[in-house]
């Protein structure tokens, strides 16, 4: 075992006792605990595969993310110094998968309950069989109910995190994108508001990675045009996924029988399809696969919707603090300590409470 290793085991099983009760079983706690020592164990340091390897791509990826960590460290991010100095290959499947739920009949999700960081719209599994299993219990009991592969993780500081290798398959902006939203989360943590957590993630990762290419190839690049581009169509969607929410929310409250519901939220799935064709923007961007559902999940919305939550307060207190990326993530971190984040951020926005059109439950 590598040096340093032991400190690192005993506080992954200090974290897995402390969270051994509520859906937190000794079970799933133990393999959790399995899963991530095997990450642990099998990661090795970047600087020695950066001698050994020969592949191009790689090393620049390895460079881009040391610009990345210098960043986050500069911004006032936690953990940039002991995050990502370590490289774990997770071959051709993804490092972890996670279960998410919902009741048909409402937008609200399905809570699992850990002692230590509290409830979770999402259960983590190291096993793709494990979690599909949990996600078919789910839809045998009545939810809604998605399995998804995931990208990256944060043990929000408890562990020195690892580069995986799937992660380099990503260009400079999403890498970059990607490492400062998972290092956010042993900044800006919110207890049971995973929705602020996430989403003050994403607006960070964004606004980070833009400013990191725009360092690199200047404000006029076509790289820097491209982002915009991307975002640009992000916002028309986020627009247009809220009216879709807002009339599924209509629909719910209608209080109808399952059967029928079942039935009529496929027939506002459908009319919200036949808007996007006519999108004067949308159709041909990287959002037609909305146009292949084929039923509504609102676990999947949900999931949606937690990454991409009110990101214009976000944006607004941003601006507000002259584009700042420390001062605004100071902030962020500041009202993830008190009793009701979001209310903070309109504060600090100098914005009102948003309406319940603007996509939040």
């Amino acid at each position: 075992m590598r040096p340093g290793c032991f400190r690192h085991v005993a506080r992954l099983l200090l974290a897995s006792s402390l969270v051994a009760c509520g859906d937190a079983t000794p079970r799933y706690i133990l393999h959790l605990a399995n899963g991530q020592m095997q990450v642990m164990l099998g990661s090795q340091p970047i600087e020695h595969v950066r001698a050994t390897t020969t592949d191009r791509l790689h090393l620049e990826r390895f460079d881009w993310v040391d610009t990345v960590r210098a960043f986050a460290q500069e911004t006032g991010l936690h953990g940039a110094h002991t995050n990502y100095t370590r490289f774990f290959d997770t071959g051709s499947d993804p490092v972890s998968y996670n279960v998410s739920a919902s009741p048909v009949d409402r937008l609200e999700p399905y809570l699992w309950h850990f002692p230590l960081v509290s409830d979770l719209p999402y259960k983590g599994f190291f096993d793709r069989d494990l979690a599909v299993a949990e996600a078919e219990h789910l839809r045998k009991s009545g939810f809604d109910a998605i399995t998804r592969p995931v990208a990256a993780y944060s043990t929000l500081g408890y562990l020195p995190d690892p580069l995986l290798s799937s992660m380099l398959e990503n260009d400079e902006n999403r890498l970059a994108d990607l490492l400062l939203h998972e290092l956010s989360h042993a900044t800006i943590f919110a207890e049971s508001e995973t929705d602020y957590n996430e989403s003050a993630a994403s607006f960070i990762g964004r606004q980070g990675a833009l400013t990191l290419i725009r360092r690199k190839y200047g404000s006029d690049a076509p790289e820097v045009k491209e982002i915009f581009e991307s975002r640009h169509h992000a916002t028309e969607f986020a627009t247009f996924m809220g009216t879709f929410l807002d009339e599924l929310d209509s629909l719910y409250a209608l209080g109808q029988q399952r059967d029928s519901l079942l039935v009529a939220r496929v027939d506002v799935l459908r009319a919200a399809q036949d808007r996007y064709r006519q999108h004067p923007e949308l159709p041909g961007s990287r959002y037609d696969g909305f146009l292949k559902w084929n039923q509504v999940n609102n676990a999947r919305l949900l999931s949606y919707r937690r990454y991409n939550r009110d990101l214009d307060q976000f944006a607004a207190l941003h601006s507000a603090h002259g584009e700042d990326l420390s001062i605004t993530i100071g902030i962020l971190g500041e009202c993830a300590s008190g009793a009701d984040p979001w209310a903070c951020l309109s504060a600090a926005a100098d914005l009102r409470p948003p309406t319940t059109g603007s996509g939040r439950p």
